[in-house]
């Protein structure tokens, strides 16, 4: 594991750092995706963006098909992202997280109570998988459905054919 420089690493540190990969390569798709999807529009002199479109006879009359319509629209996505790793455990420490901004007077009546979280520090060279203190680490990353929004306008241009 030549890539960790340091001698232990805060768990919440490696969560972060995936998180932000994770997070990179989701933004580099959206963009290839509009970029795609700009292909099918045109800016008027007004900065309004209208559909290209083309006519199209369809039976005895002529209709103006958005050229959106006709284009299959798959793209990449993340689905799930796994990382696995060993690490030894090397500190655990329980910390006090702040719960004053959640208390209001005008609204509770009390205190919320308090709030706590764990820190790992985690050593991730030179691991010895026989030791007590080691434990592997799978974390899953899960993409959820992607918005709605380019299938209505779709559905709604399909309407209007």
């Amino acid at each position: 594991m030549g890539f960790f420089h340091p001698k232990q690493i805060d768990l919440a540190e490696i969560l972060k750092g995936l998180q932000a990969a994770v997070v990179s390569a989701e933004e580099m798709l959206q963009l290839k995706q509009m970029e795609s999807f700009r292909k099918f529009w045109t800016q008027d002199g007004n900065a309004v963006y209208r559909p290209i479109t083309k006519k199209l006879q369809l039976g005895d009359r002529i209709v103006e098909v958005p050229l959106i319509t006709l284009v299959h629209h798959n793209s990449l996505a993340l689905d799930t992202v796994e990382f696995k790793f060993k690490a030894k455990v090397t500190d655990a420490q329980s910390r006090k997280v702040p719960t004053d901004f959640l208390y209001t007077p005008q609204l509770n009546s009390k205190q919320p109570p308090s709030a706590s979280h764990h820190a790992m520090q985690l050593e991730l060279e030179n691991i010895k998988t026989d030791e007590d203190s080691i434990m592997e680490v799978k974390i899953t990353f899960k993409g959820q459905e992607p918005a709605e929004s380019l299938s209505r306008l779709l559905n709604d241009f399909d309407k209007r054919i």
